[in-house]
């Protein structure tokens, strides 16, 4: 988040705009905003209108516009979901009952979210580890032992990409692609420390029954 967004979300809390308003406003995270801006006090009046917008107690935080009346029974129901009198319909996926009113029940409709956004992610960087020295450097890996390295700094979790915009997650992604061995190589200091690996060697092969290969330590 921008320095001139981050005042306007300050400037706008003051006013008494709700979590949800500051976050369509300045097109924002709802978590950044809400940890931005959990300092600022709202007076009593700011707090009775954003209390009043909110709907009966079974939904409290929705937006009203997210709100349908049930024409069988009266009862309110979030949009997207079916209305308790009305039978459940089972996952084409998972067999599971659920009331959205999609084929596929929420938890196997965000697997294939995640699917496509890893996969999204790892065609726009090439699809191969990007470290030099990779023994693996060239072939193909599979999906789930590529992993992303996050070189200047994280502002958000690549496994959140199905959450963003194609732009936003492609500013982030422009990093590194590396395997999982490159990735958990760039973070380990276990083998680095001089005075351990001496104390290491030291001891030997003592307690084993072979040889140790101290050829394996970085050089």
């Amino acid at each position: 988040m921008k320095t001139q967004e981050r005042r306007k979300a300050r400037a706008l809390r003051r006013k008494g705009w709700s979590i949800r308003e500051i976050t369509k406003e300045i097109r924002c995270a709802k978590s950044s905003v809400s940890l931005l801006v959990r300092d600022i006090e709202i007076t009593p009046a700011q707090a009775a209108r954003l209390k009043a917008n909110m709907s009966h107690p079974g939904l409290q935080g929705a937006c009203k516009r997210s709100i349908h009346t049930c024409g069988r029974c009266d009862r309110q129901y979030k949009a997207g979901t079916v209305c308790a009198c009305r039978s459940a319909r089972k996952c084409i996926l998972c067999g599971q009952e659920h009331r959205a009113t999609t084929l596929r029940c929420p938890s196997c409709i965000t697997k294939i979210r995640r699917i496509r956004g890893k996969l999204a992610a790892i065609t726009y960087l090439g699809g191969k580890c990007q470290n030099p020295r990779c023994p693996a450097r060239g072939r193909k890996i599979h999906p789930s032992g590529l992993e992303f390295h996050h070189r200047y700094g994280k502002d958000f979790a690549i496994n959140a990409v199905h959450n963003r915009s194609w732009e936003v997650a492609k500013a982030e992604l422009d990093k590194t692609l590396l395997c999982s061995v490159c990735h958990q190589e760039v973070h380990t200091t276990r083998f680095d420390d001089e005075a351990f690996i001496r104390d290491a060697k030291r001891l030997g092969n003592s307690g084993f029954d072979l040889e140790i290969d101290w050829g394996l330590l970085p050089k």
